[in-house]
């Protein structure tokens, strides 16, 4: 698929990012800082799914409410047609290379890559084996 460098740049949050945001570990209270900043901030349906599930997992409601809050500052970018023809390719690239990538981190790379976003994440040595996908250790 074409690069989408049509559309301004944005940046795309994975999940590690935003529990370490709702954790408060060291370094994402700058991170957050900057996305604020910034604006024009997304994550993926998938990674919406990752915080989500870990937060129902608590059963604390205050938790699950929390992530929902934090879910509510970003685009939410889909799983749609568009990302389904970049997985597929990155899957059969991958593949033919003889490396494999977790099904959830290809769809993760998939999205930010077919709608022209930089990844946010620390998970940079599984993301960097998308060709074309910008990565960005936070």
């Amino acid at each position: 698929m074409e690069n989408m460098g049509a559309w301004p740049q944005m940046d795309c949050v994975d999940s590690d990012a935003i529990i370490g945001i709702l954790r408060n570990v060291p370094g994402a209270s700058e991170l957050s800082q900057n996305l604020d900043r910034i604006g024009n901030v997304a994550t993926t349906s998938i990674n919406a799914y990752e915080v989500l599930f870990g937060a129902k997992k608590s059963i604390d409601e205050n938790k699950i409410s929390e992530v929902r809050n934090i879910l509510a500052k970003f685009e939410i970018l889909q799983f749609d047609e568009k990302v389904a023809e970049e997985a597929s390719r990155i899957h059969n690239e991958l593949e033919k290379r003889g490396e494999q990538l977790d099904m959830r981190d290809m769809f993760i790379g998939s999205i930010a890559l077919a709608n022209g976003c930089t990844i946010i994440t620390r998970n940079v040595k599984h993301f960097s084996k998308i060709k074309g996908l910008k990565v960005e250790k936070w």
